[in-house]
């Protein structure tokens, strides 16, 4: 018998089945995955250099409105530093008149 591990919440389970059933693993590594910076930061340099797109602040120069859409508590999204960010990140191309704090 193989025993196989796997992640469940915030402990692990275990599953025994036969070897002749068993084809293969994929182990993923995010459990021991440790970022090089903070989330601040890595959210500062997501939004200083996006990929494939302009920055915020350009791409709100000139507008009169701006929508954000946020994930809801359904999902770990840590919107509390991510929303602050983006709207200091459109700030820099809209007057404050348009988007007060």
């Amino acid at each position: 018998m193989k025993t196989l591990s796997f992640p469940y919440g915030k402990e692990f389970l275990t599953l025994e089945i036969p070897e002749n059933r068993h084809k293969g693993e994929i182990v993923s590594s995010l459990h021991s995955y440790r970022a090089e910076k903070s989330q601040e930061a890595l959210v500062d340099d997501a939004l200083g250099k996006p990929i494939g797109s302009h920055p915020l602040h350009v791409m709100a120069k000139g507008k009169n409105n701006v929508v954000l859409i946020a994930s809801d508590h359904t999902r770990p999204v840590p919107s509390k530093i991510i929303i602050p960010r983006m709207l200091a990140e459109i700030r820099k191309g809209i007057p404050m008149r348009i988007l007060p704090y």
